[in-house]
């Protein structure tokens, strides 16, 4: 992958920009008090409420996970791989330059997690021998 020039970045950043700007025109007053409203009880909430309510998605989520039947998650696997096929048919190449970037990032912070975890689970093991 070719790295951008600065002005292919000041191009793509403003055309993002653009579409923000047209998209903000577009709404409806009804929605944007609905979002700000959304976004502001996101900001009252507190560090631990936050982690709580993560942990409960975490947990509710590998309980679907678990009660699910070899077929169903075989179906459910094929059409997100559909899915995933329909929207990279269409993407543009900014956009797929985009994705695989996110990607990588994804990919890094989860390397970084697991990396993390092991590190304390062999700290907490050496602490205890």
């Amino acid at each position: 992958m070719r790295k951008e020039t600065t002005t292919q970045r000041k191009q793509r950043l403003e055309k993002e920009k653009q579409k923000r700007q047209e998209k903000l025109a577009n709404e409806t007053e009804e929605k944007r008090l609905r979002l700000d409203k959304r976004n502001q009880r996101l900001q009252d909430v507190s560090q631990e409420q936050r982690e709580t309510r993560l942990l409960a998605d975490r947990q509710g989520h590998a309980l679907l996970i678990t009660n699910e039947t070899q077929e169903q998650r075989e179906l459910l696997l094929q059409d997100l791989r559909r899915r995933q096929a329909l929207s990279m048919e269409k993407e543009t190449q900014e956009q797929c330059e985009a994705r695989q970037e996110k990607q990588r990032i994804q990919y890094s912070q989860t390397l970084r997690r697991q990396i993390a975890t092991f590190v304390r689970t062999i700290n907490i093991f050496c602490d205890r021998t």
